[in-house]
């Protein structure tokens, strides 16, 4: 009687709608990895106009599958000859709408037939893209957080002594970097001059500080940052010189503490 009082309601539920919104990418491939379906997520990200396109295609037709599709065959046949779960990795060519390629994880196992017979793969992907971000941007923080602590003392000893030696010499006073004597760079100059030293272009260190905080940041600010504020405080003309002085201060490392 309990079954019978959900039995209607049952019988109208769409479970193409409930594949279709649930999170992640979900497809199924036969014994030779040749797709029989998908969930409409995949199928937005593959370019198809309807899920039902990816019928009889393989892992070679897709940009985000051409380059790695050999390892894609390859775990299909470790799932079907073993039955066991298979869980992977990978970094695909496609972008997001930050310009990252998408990381996913990627779960597969036996797709069985009604009688149990083993009749293809079953596989469920989820985006892990911001997670693996964060935990490298996580890390280069924490490079960061010593080096924004070895410029402000190599801004410090940079500015006393270039300008003692300049004053002796000329016997009068020099300011140095931005004619004012002030060496002191913001958080944003010494963000981005950590990322200028690890060969990170304006439009690179957009896309790390947008994920890092949550929202856009232009490269057109961050080129701003370096033009009109980097530049100025280091007397450079170009990033290339602004790097060049920046790993020359490294020698000031075994400088005391002021």
């Amino acid at each position: 009687m309990q079954n019978n009082k959900f039995a209607s309601i049952i019988s109208e539920i769409d479970n193409n709608y409930i594949l279709d919104h649930m999170p992640g990418y979900i497809y199924w491939k036969d014994l030779n990895s040749v797709y029989l379906g998908c969930n409409l997520n995949l199928a937005v990200v593959s370019n198809l106009k309807s899920p039902k396109d990816i019928i009889g295609k393989t892992d070679y037709d897709f940009e985000w599958g051409a380059k790695q599709a050999d390892q894609f065959v390859k775990d299909d046949k470790f799932v079907i000859e073993t039955g066991e779960t298979h869980t992977s990795e990978y970094e695909l060519p496609t972008k997001n709408h930050l310009g990252m390629n998408y990381i996913v994880r990627n779960v597969k196992r036996q797709l069985l037939s009604k009688s149990g017979r083993v009749i293809g793969v079953l596989a469920v992907a989820i985006d892990i893209t911001m997670e693996r971000v964060a935990e490298r941007l996580q890390e280069e923080k924490n490079c960061q957080k010593d080096f924004i602590n070895f410029m402000d003392n190599v801004q410090q000893l940079f500015n006393t002594f270039r300008v003692n030696t300049l004053n002796k010499a000329a016997g009068t006073k020099v300011n140095i970097i931005n004619g004012s004597g002030n060496t002191k760079l913001s958080r944003r100059e010494s963000e981005i001059l950590y990322y200028l030293s690890m060969h990170r272009n304006p439009k690179e260190i957009a896309i790390i500080l947008s994920a890092s905080e949550g929202k856009k940041i232009a490269p057109s600010t961050v080129s701003s940052i370096i033009n009109k504020g980097l530049y100025p405080k280091f007397d450079v003309h170009n990033t290339g010189q602004l790097i060049d002085k920046a790993i020359s201060l490294q020698l000031l490392t075994f400088f005391p503490k002021p």
